[in-house]
């Protein structure tokens, strides 16, 4: 499973997917303690094939996964993931509310200020915050970082989920279900 990153690090898609699939069939038998984090590549790997609604998926299972179990260093690599995937479907406002969520667990694992690490798969939400107006790209980043810690992954999911099975009836960038807060 480990030397599938490296793979999707050299664009190896092929290769990292059939790396994901062997460490998947062979941790099941034994039950491997490592198949916890399969999500995050899954997600990584979907990304790169470019099944971009899929890896978000992937990252929201795997976001619930690691609250569940106190994983605070996967939380920060799934919300981050998150993000990015969100700013490359053009969903900017869910993008940068849940870059805000990144950013406030960010700050509460590492310290005031602490910036985050690059991305594997590079980072759209950047390129997000110049598509809106600077004061609303502000507001959804403060709406994140506004989020409770404990509802945090829960906010990041639903709003990967509004992506993923959207209602016809809206559109979930415009649309966004309310922040919660409490």
């Amino acid at each position: 499973m480990y030397e599938a990153q490296p793979r999707m690090v050299a664009r190896e898609v092929d290769r990292a997917a059939q790396l994901l699939t062997e460490a998947e069939e062979i941790g099941a038998v034994v039950h491997a303690k490592a198949l916890w984090l399969l999500d995050t590549p899954q997600g990584d790997l979907a990304v790169l094939s470019g099944n971009l609604q899929a890896a978000l998926e992937h990252f929201a299972r795997s976001l619930e996964a690691a609250q569940a179990r106190g994983d605070e260093l996967q939380i920060y690599h799934d919300l981050h993931s998150m993000a990015h995937v969100l700013a490359l479907l053009g969903e900017d406002a869910a993008a940068l509310e849940v870059a805000g969520v990144a950013e406030a667990h960010t700050e509460e694992m590492r310290g005031p200020g602490a910036a985050s690490n690059e991305h594997l798969l590079g980072h759209a939400v950047g390129a997000a915050r110049e598509r809106v107006a600077p004061t609303l790209a502000k507001e959804l980043a403060a709406s994140g970082r506004a989020v409770p810690t404990g509802n945090r992954v829960t906010l990041a999911c639903l709003r990967a989920r509004a992506v993923t099975t959207p209602n016809p009836s809206s559109n979930p960038s415009t649309s966004l279900p309310p922040s919660i807060s409490t």
